[in-house]
């Protein structure tokens, strides 16, 4: 079976989802987009399978040209992040282009279980498989740095602040400045370095990638995530496979779980509580190590790839 993983966003994903079916022994092979020459180099009529990660842009044209040039190609839209929000509202404006998104798509693939019933609500797309997107490298626990250095991270896109969460971890730090609050940037958009942060005891950090992670996120005691929608996020992942513990407004094992609308009361405590902590949490970490690793990724894939292969 030949598989062709493509994406718009960014390449990470694709990336990692690509090398960890080539090492389940799936000849598979990602085909990153380009301005310049978009998806005219992907031999479509070579592949048995299209795997697109992520609903944004234009992806109902990629299909129907796909379909267009080799109909027994085999479809799969691997629905990440906050592309449901994104669709539904686009739908919701414009309810007769649902057909045209959704006509060519074999199956729906979501990287989060909640989003099955999410697409269903939403959307109307029953039978969706699940199957989770991890990060690129499995992380290390680490020691907790020092009480008097405790430090909060959190990812903020510079773009989107108020989707991420930002007034409400800023009241926080005002209410906390003892504490040390890391905002971290997306890899599209970066702080702007004219821009002063709000609060002595808040920092502006730069973008980090790969092994600079390590360092990055080892200097850090706890993680807050508190998007309006999002899958797990990665980051979150990666913070409780190092032993850290996290404050979410999603509900996952492990997590120090704030309902919604998150509010400073809400998260001071949970912040407070976190703080007594010396040790990394080393049962959370085996939890993520099993849960989002490679091995887990292609438990989920193979049921899905076997289905339409009898298609």
């Amino acid at each position: 079976m030949r598989i062709g993983v493509t994406s718009l966003g960014v390449s990470i994903l694709p990336e990692t989802f690509t090398r960890i079916l080539q090492d389940g022994g799936y000849e598979a092979q990602f085909y990153p987009y380009t301005k310049k020459e978009g998806y005219s180099k992907v031999p479509f009529k070579d592949l048995d399978v299209l795997w697109h990660v992520g609903a944004f842009f234009n992806f109902d044209i990629l299909f129907d040209t796909v379909k267009a040039k080799k109909p027994s190609l085999k479809t799969v839209l691997w629905w990440v992040g906050t592309d449901i929000l994104n669709v539904a509202n686009f739908i919701r404006a414009r309810p007769k282009c649902r057909e045209c998104l959704f006509r060519n798509i074999d199956i729906h693939v979501v990287d989060c279980i909640d989003f099955v019933s999410e697409l269903k609500e939403k959307l109307e797309i029953e039978n969706a498989w699940f199957v989770p997107s991890i990060p690129e490298k499995p992380m290390s626990v680490m020691p907790l740095p020092p009480s008097d250095e405790f430090t909060v991270a959190s990812y903020i896109p510079p773009h989107r602040t108020n989707f991420y969460g930002y007034p409400i971890i800023v009241e926080v730090a005002r209410q906390m400045p003892d504490v040390w609050f890391h905002l971290f940037p997306s890899k599209a958009v970066r702080w702007n370095p004219k821009v002063k942060p709000p609060l002595p005891n808040v920092r502006f950090m730069p973008f980090v990638e790969g092994d600079e992670k390590v360092e990055a996120w080892s200097r850090c005691s706890a993680f807050i995530s508190i998007p309006v929608h999002s899958g797990v996020s990665i980051t979150l992942i990666e913070f409780m496979q190092m032993g850290r513990r996290c404050i979410s407004n999603k509900k996952l094992p492990h997590v120090f779980y704030v309902d919604e609308p998150p509010t400073p009361d809400k998260i001071i405590p949970k912040l407070k509580e976190i703080m007594k902590f010396k040790e990394p949490d080393t049962k959370a970490s085996k939890f993520y190590h099993e849960e989002y690793s490679p091995k887990k990724v292609l438990e989920h894939v193979d049921p899905v790839l076997e289905k339409l292969s009898r298609a």
